[in-house]
């Protein structure tokens, strides 16, 4: 499991771009972030929209590339979820939620 944390603006702005979908998911955490876009991304992800306590508000499963995430009221950060091969990302979600929720 690669677990990446936008931490500054280049990281924000690179998001999952450079990676390319292995056998294992990859998540992508972007704290304060009301919305997401997949302009140039080369595979759709997942979007979870999260609110202040790290509790699931919406799932947006399989955002193609080039479009925009909904707009969810209470949104407090995302994570991106670029599903792997033989792993959708999905399934783990609420033992990954709970590290986020510690480590905050």
């Amino acid at each position: 499991m690669k677990i990446l944390f936008a931490t500054n603006i280049v990281t924000r702005i690179v998001g999952l771009l450079p990676y390319r979908q292995e056998a294992e998911a990859i998540y992508f955490l972007l704290p304060t972030c009301k919305k997401v876009h997949t302009f140039f991304m080369r595979h759709p992800i997942h979007v979870i929209f999260l609110d202040k306590n790290v509790h699931v508000l919406e799932i947006q499963k399989n955002l193609t590339p080039w479009n925009n995430s909904r707009t969810v009221p209470g949104v407090d950060s995302i994570l991106e979820i670029l599903p792997g091969k033989n792993d959708d990302g999905l399934e783990g979600l609420s033992e990954l939620l709970e590290q986020i929720k510690k480590n905050r």
